[in-house]
């Protein structure tokens, strides 16, 4: 048979008998958009109006976990090699996502050959996110048109999909392209798979692209599961295909669901937290509360927000509950009565209970520990939601009836556009429209917290996470970040009571000792520290923040050979980690290994030469080896690329004094005292000048500037006893003197005597 005909589609496909279905008889394919003028112009609306509702997003800043768990706190994303991307693929802890972390790490370059910046741009994610949206709403448009054969329907359905307020949180929020791009390589695998029982010829062919898309989708996101009990729908009710032959056809997508399947069913006990605590029976009431909940958003999306507090224990402890599940029985004995007149209402209400099922509260999942619903787990259950309404507008032919569901159309447009997307703006916007909407959601005020945290301003940070804590007193995380803001005020002691606090409630969680261990180490508790940061690492494996965090623990310890064995590990598991060969050189030249400090200094100046550390101790390496010409030479380099440090300028000024060059010495102490003036030991050093030049006053002057600063400074009281006898100034002497022993400070004895013989005594 030639070319042309392997692709030959059914005239008609066997769709039940009803008779006001107005079901699409003809396979229509991804090229027919392109055919026809009516569908040119539905296309150019599919992509124009998307465009204009969410361009604003590219705008938008990230939120919620976008850096601070899925992009800048990766270290796989930080640059693309084959390593990382192996272990991107390797790794199964929480959701497994290859394919989304895949794409994010991708995009990272790309954005920032757009910024000229380094890290992560939020506008090429948002970007993407938008893409992805009017990708899927193409497809719902292309697959529906086989189930509906009105295609300005259709066109409704797909606008509702595309534009529906309850759809903004998958499009602005970076965090979802999961959500999106599973559901991208899903409607692809059902278009295919349709298309396999459409066509008589290569429908073998296709049916394997069609599972090949289907696995990229569960592993874009695993809640994509639910995939193949829609086309088992679609096989039954369109086609009226055998159960054997469907079986047949699904056997390759069943067999590749069982691993997800069960890393659902069987959730991480230490991450889910508390929520493992529902009962059994209780889930059926909680699912139908959020079919419930999720009905009457649809309708009437009003008061949408990123987290509605809706927990298991709040669902169970009202009454309501407990009889409001009758509702979604009414609709679905409605539905059923209503079956042979209007059978895909019915079908669309299956699909669309079924798009949410694995977060339905008929399974544990870990965002249970905040509400039991989320706008972004009915993504997939829209397609039901377009399919009723594309059959509803095909059914009302009346001028009235169109009208009517087009301005609802329109309502929500004006909705996501204006009120709804930029909520989704920044952090601060977005967290507190929840607290408007959920004024006891103890996740807003935290999140605030961590807004105000880092904005350094930490007595508002403490403020939102007691708010938090008090609205939820087992909150763990609130506890710990509490603690960590009170450890940047200074109040260690409040810090670490509440970080004993958070173990009551989150003993798993792997940030807690390691905030723990900082304060530890802050406090020079370096042995308790070291158990944190072990208790970290083992809860947490392998993390290179908590690693880094040891080594410079060990470093304080003075235990050299185990930090450089941290930071060798580091370098192991991500060799681009930032500073790594900074800060290990740094141990290298504490240890006295100067070649190793120095080469590790070298490599990092190859990948970063404009900064002026590195210099900096590379000078600091030099001089310890007593090559000072080379020192000089650095240290001019670190004064350069920063004509403000302070700490280079000083070292310099301390190799020009002990050459005996003074002049050179004093202005490097003069420009270090104008960028610090509190920096107490230049003080001395230039004291010690003034005194091998016998400018007495001018000494005494840099001692007393000194003692200002540190009262009661031992060096600084000692040289001025000196500078005071060798200016005649004998009482002044003895003065600095007694106070000297009365802080227990040693006087040299043969001085004191001559004092004492000067005074008369």
């Amino acid at each position: 048979m030639g070319k042309k005909n392997r692709h030959k589609t059914r005239e008609k496909t066997n769709n039940p008998p009803i008779k006001n279905l107005k079901i699409s008889k003809y396979f229509f394919s991804f090229s027919d958009i392109f055919k026809k003028k009516d569908e040119l112009i539905i296309l150019g609306f599919l992509i124009i109006l998307p465009i204009i509702l969410f361009w604003q997003t590219t705008n938008f800043s990230f939120v919620w976990d976008d850096n601070r768990i899925h992009l800048a706190a990766n270290p796989l994303l930080q640059t693309i090699s084959f390593e990382n991307i192996k272990n991107i693929w390797a790794e199964t802890k929480g959701m497994y996502m290859p394919v989304t972390y895949t794409f994010w790490a991708l995009l990272k370059p790309i954005g920032e050959s757009i910024s000229g910046m380094q890290g992560f741009n939020p506008f090429i994610y948002h970007l993407i996110n938008l893409i992805f949206h009017l990708f899927n709403g193409i497809l719902v448009y292309i697959i529906l048109r086989n189930f509906v054969k009105d295609k300005w329907a259709v066109f409704g359905g797909a606008i509702l999909f595309l534009l529906h307020p309850i759809q903004v949180e998958a499009v602005a929020w970076i965090s979802e392209l999961r959500g999106l791009l599973s559901m991208f390589f899903g409607l692809i695998s059902v278009y295919l798979y349709i298309k396999s029982i459409n066509i008589k010829i290569g429908n073998f062919g296709v049916q394997i692209f069609s599972f090949i898309f289907y696995t990229l989708a569960i592993l874009s996101k695993p809640s994509m599961v639910v995939l193949p009990i829609f086309a088992f729908i679609f096989s039954i009710y369109f086609y009226q295909e055998k159960i054997s032959v469907i079986i047949k056809r699904l056997l390759s997508w069943i067999l590749i669901t069982i691993f997800p399947v069960v890393m659902i069913m069987l959730p991480d006990r230490e991450i889910i937290g508390k929520v493992i605590n529902s009962p059994l029976w209780s889930r059926p009431f909680i699912w139908m509360d959020a079919i419930n909940f999720y009905f009457s958003k649809i309708i009437f999306p009003l008061n949408l927000s990123p987290s509605y507090h809706r927990i298991p224990q709040i669902v169970l402890g009202k009454w309501q509950t407990y009889f409001l599940w009758i509702i979604p029985v009414i609709i679905a004995s409605i539905l059923w009565k209503i079956k042979k007149k209007h059978s895909l209402l019915g079908i669309s209400f299956l699909l669309f209970i079924i798009g949410f099922l694995p977060v339905s509260g008929l399974i544990l999942f870990v965002f249970q520990d905040y509400s039991t619903v989320a706008d972004r787990y009915l993504y997939l259950s829209m397609f039901g939601v377009s399919l009723a309404f594309s059959y509803l507008f095909s059914f009302f032919k009346g001028r009235k009836s169109q009208i009517i569901m087009s301005l609802i159309l329109t309502v929500f447009f004006l909705q996501s556009c204006f009120i709804q997307t930029p909520i989704w703006k920044s952090p601060e916007s977005l967290w507190t429209h929840c607290i408007k909407v959920t004024p006891d959601e103890a996740k807003a005020y935290y999140m605030l917290g961590n807004i105000r945290k880092d904005a350094g301003k930490f007595e508002e940070a403490v403020t939102f996470f007691s708010k938090a804590i008090e609205m939820d007193s087992s909150y763990g995380e609130a506890y710990i970040n509490r603690g960590s803001v009170l450890s940047a005020m200074n109040k260690d002691l409040e810090a670490i009571k509440d970080l004993n606090e958070a173990v009551k409630y989150s003993p798993h969680n792997p940030k807690l000792y390691n905030n723990r261990g900082i304060i530890l180490t802050k406090i020079r508790q370096f042995d308790k520290a070291i158990a944190d940061y072990n208790m970290s690492l083992k809860l947490n494996n392998n993390n290179v923040e908590i690693l880094q965090n040891r080594a410079f623990t060990y470093g304080e310890m003075k235990n050299y050979d185990s930090a450089i064995k941290d930071y060798n590990l580091i370098e192991k598991l991500a060799p681009n980690f930032p500073e790594l060969k900074l800060k290990r050189g740094k141990i290298y030249l504490q240890k006295n290994d100067i070649n190793k400090a120095i080469k590790d200094f070298n490599d990092y100046i190859e990948k970063d030469p404009k900064n002026a550390t590195a210099y900096f101790h590379i000078a600091r390496a030099y001089k310890k080896i007593n090559m000072i010409n080379k020192s000089l030479e650095y240290y001019a380099k670190a004064i350069k690329l920063n004509s403000n440090y302070a700490d280079a300028l000083f070292n310099r000024g301390n190799i020009y004094n002990s050459l005996n060059q003074y002049p050179a010495a004093i202005k490097d102490y003069e420009n270090a005292i104008k960028i610090r003036p509190d920096f107490t030991d230049v003080y001395i050093n230039l004291g010690i000048i003034y005194s091998r030049l016998k400018k007495y006053d001018q000494e005494i002057e840099c001692y007393s500037t000194a003692l200002k600063q540190r009262e009661n400074y031992i060096p600084a009281l000692r040289n001025r006893s000196f500078a005071y006898y060798s200016s005649g100034k004998f009482l002044k002497a003895y003065e600095d003197i007694k106070t000297i022993e009365k802080h227990g400070g040693n006087v040299n004895s043969d001085f004191k005597k001559q004092l004492m013989r000067k005074l008369g005594n």
